[in-house]
């Protein structure tokens, strides 16, 4: 159907987008990619094709361009807690640490419940590999507090309170909540 929209008029911009969120649910990455590509040529301030854009770019870590796009999103509005919380993986990912922290905090700040937020940030504190970054103390407060409202049922967030244990010196813990994982 997507496809017979576009041979009538491949410069609809919505037919691109919605036909590659359809590929992106098909695991059909690169076709998805040249779709939201295509209707980002023809509607550029298109806020839902640069979101979709993004998370496709993160799949596929392409993190200068993941970084691009939701720079932009960020700017168009300083308030979309995802996209400023992608922006942070870009930046953690292109060793940026020191402003992936800043913006990992600004989400936390502004969004206390979004859970991943707050543990990328308690991971980020726990294992950077910059010192001026690395905050194990902080990230154990973090990941505690995380763990005990999630009843520790969670293994991503018992991997990061291991990592913040193991970077508090806290090595038999570290090991047993690995288990407990």
């Amino acid at each position: 159907l997507y496809q017979q929209a576009l041979a009538m008029d491949p410069s609809q911009p919505r037919v691109n987008l919605d036909l590659a969120v359809s590929l992106m649910r098909l695991g059909k990455l690169d076709a998805a990619a040249a779709h939201l590509e295509t209707s980002l040529e023809r509607d550029p301030d298109n806020v839902d094709t640069r979101k979709r854009l993004v998370v496709l770019l993160s799949q596929t870590g392409q993190y200068d361009d993941m970084h691009k796009h939701s720079a932009w999103l960020v700017e168009r509005d300083e308030a979309d807690a995802i996209a400023r919380l992608h922006l942070a993986h870009a930046l953690k990912k292109q060793q940026d640490f020191g402003e992936a922290l800043s913006h990992y905090r600004r989400v936390v700040q502004e969004r206390p419940n979004l859970l991943i937020a707050q543990n990328d940030l308690a991971w980020l504190l726990a294992t950077c590999p910059d010192d001026d970054v690395r905050d194990g103390e902080a990230a154990l407060v973090i990941a505690e507090q995380l763990c005990e409202a999630t009843k520790h049922r969670h293994p991503a967030l018992l991997d990061t309170l291991a990592a913040a244990q193991a970077a508090n010196g806290q090595f038999d813990e570290a090991v047993s909540t690995l288990q407990t994982a």
